[in-house]
């Protein structure tokens, strides 16, 4: 690993006449020569928050650090914003090994005007700048030409986060697994939330889901619960998911200011998403008949990855139903 000189030299014993002879050789220039960068390829958790539309919030700072930022592809571009907790100076540390890969980085207000960059060949890159209370702040972070590396960030700003998460967004995914998902305003502290937080409650049936079965994940501003290969899946009905604020803190401690919960569908064979299972479910899952890779929107209803009589049994055992309200699972129950 190191800085090298670069040079040529051609036709070094002067066989060939040419109308200069003094023009053989020349420098070139440096060439810097360090390890592959292992994490080539591997996006972090709080991917995608490649522009400022798109940034990943650290919320109303104080204080925040986060340890596993990748610049991961040579194109990718990191943005971060915050809200000052107390007019003052603020100081934002890049930490990175520039042998790796050369990292910038740049904090600009919310006009988008730069209030200060750092572009240095060394270790880290330190951002200063007087930051008004009650405002927004970006902060990019991106290879220098083309450069791949890992980070962290730190910011130290005036006063303290007393804002705790709060639910962005929460979502069922049906098609290519049976997956909740919970969205956060800002990085949620992965060590606070456990896969026993969750609660499934089947209310239509009344059935409360065990959901040490499934697949647990949590990074970023998510976490999500998913069924595994294999694993039970859920009932028909309308279930819903309550996620409680004790379970949920931010980088800096702060509770979420109460319980993240939603209701969502899950019906065997409604290919469609219509709440019914009919000949329309059926005419996709006979077009799709025999195909692999497939998706619960193509026939997989037992997410095994093929359409085959085995999803078949499940359009048939459902077939005729049409998903009630809670605590009726089926409509021509209401009355």
């Amino acid at each position: 690993d190191g800085l090298y000189s670069v040079g040529y030299v051609v036709d070094a014993g002067d066989a060939i006449d040419e109308i200069s002879e003094t023009n053989n050789s020349a420098f070139a220039g440096t060439l810097r020569v360090g390890p592959a960068p292992a994490n080539s390829g591997t996006p972090d958790d709080v991917e995608p928050n490649d522009a400022f539309s798109s940034a990943t919030n650290l919320g109303t700072l104080g204080q925040a650090s986060f340890t596993t930022g990748s610049i991961s592809t040579t194109t990718d571009d990191d943005y971060f914003v915050f809200t000052a907790a107390e007019s003052g100076q603020a100081t934002i540390t890049v930490s990175f090994s520039d042998n790796v890969g050369d990292i910038d980085a740049t904090l600009t207000n919310a006009a988008g005007n730069t209030l200060d960059s750092g572009t240095s060949t060394n270790d880290d890159e330190v951002l200063t700048a007087s930051v008004v209370e009650g405002e927004q702040y970006f902060i990019r972070v991106y290879g220098w030409s083309g450069a791949i590396n890992t980070y962290g960030l730190d910011v130290n700003a005036p006063g303290v986060d007393t804002e705790g998460p709060v639910l962005a967004t929460a979502s069922f995914d049906r098609d290519a697994t049976q997956q909740v998902r919970f969205t956060f305003d800002e990085l949620i502290d992965p060590s606070a939330v456990s896969a026993g937080d969750l609660v499934l409650e089947n209310l239509s049936t009344g059935e409360v889901f065990n959901v040490s079965t499934l697949a647990f994940a949590v990074g970023g501003r998510e976490a999500t619960w998913a069924v595994s290969q294999g694993s039970p899946l859920l009932g028909n009905g309308v279930w819903e998911a309550t996620l409680p604020g004790t379970s949920v803190t931010d980088i800096n401690g702060n509770n979420a200011a109460g319980d993240a919960s939603f209701t969502f569908d899950v019906l065997a064979g409604d290919a469609n998403f219509d709440r019914t299972v009919d000949l329309a479910d059926f005419g996709i899952l006979r077009a799709n008949f025999g195909s692999t890779n497939s998706l619960f929107a193509q026939g997989d209803f037992n997410y095994d990855g093929s359409v085959d009589l085995a999803d078949f049994g499940l359009l048939r055992s459902s077939f005729g139903q049409t998903l009630g309200m809670p605590g009726s699972l089926f409509a021509d129950d209401e009355a």
